[in-house]
């Protein structure tokens, strides 16, 4: 998708590999590394951590302005959307709270998290492989985040909540996998229902977008959703 998007990725893996939707000029902004600057030294999500998200994009002036974020990185923005006011977002896999919180019961337990927080600081390496074969990624990797971001990547997701946001600007889908273990499809059409837009489904996992053929599947998708008249 030769267009100037800014991409935003998910935990525990470098933002590229949404590349193959994205393509290779695309701004790709990776959450991990951002994570830590969003909480305060007890771990708690900064009140302002949404400003500080915002930093990041004094440096773009695209237009149109095109985001898109899978997972982690769609909660983000998500966030954020009506603050940037983007011509066109595409939302992968989001969610509006990763864990469950009174009646919200599509999120993962908080004992998931702290479980894999707790593994984190004796093995990574085994939390990262478990995470991608969950998500549908297979093959090779290497762990390059530090522990510390992985923890604070763990932190914002318990912490994160869209439960009351209203609306997205106009222009904005989500796409999930029928199949995702991470975050249920179900928590997608909640998501895109209470934030009123358009509702995607595609066959797969969470990164329902990890081989090449998928990609093209998802590029595909969004080109004849925004883009149809310019192709």
């Amino acid at each position: 998708m030769d267009r100037n998007w800014i991409v935003l990725g998910g935990w525990g893996i470098k933002p590229q590999i949404l590349s193959g939707i994205f393509g290779n000029k695309a701004h790709y902004l990776d959450s991990n590394t951002v994570m830590p600057e969003l909480l305060d030294k007890d771990g708690a999500l900064k009140p302002d951590w949404k400003s500080i998200i915002l930093k990041y994009w004094n440096n773009f002036s695209n237009k149109p302005l095109l985001v898109a974020g899978w997972s982690t990185g769609a909660v983000i923005a998500a966030s954020i959307a009506n603050l940037i006011n983007p011509d066109y977002l595409v939302l992968l896999s989001p969610t509006l709270c990763f864990c469950r919180k009174g009646n919200y019961r599509l999120g993962v337990r908080r004992s998931v998290l702290q479980s894999m927080i707790k593994t984190i600081k004796t093995n990574k390496e085994k939390v990262i492989e478990d995470f991608l074969k969950a998500c549908g990624i297979h093959g090779k990797f290497e762990v390059i985040y530090s522990e510390t971001e992985l923890i604070a990547g763990l932190k914002f997701l318990e912490q994160a909540d869209l439960r009351f946001e209203n609306k997205l600007p106009s222009n904005s889908i989500v796409v999930h996998g029928t199949d995702d273990l991470i975050i249920p499809v179900d928590a997608g059409k909640g998501f895109s229902e209470q934030l009123k837009c358009s509702f995607f489904e595609i066959n797969g996992p969470h990164a329902f977008f990890s081989s090449q053929s998928e990609s093209d599947s998802v590029k595909n998708l969004i080109n004849e959703i925004f883009f149809i008249d310019n192709i």
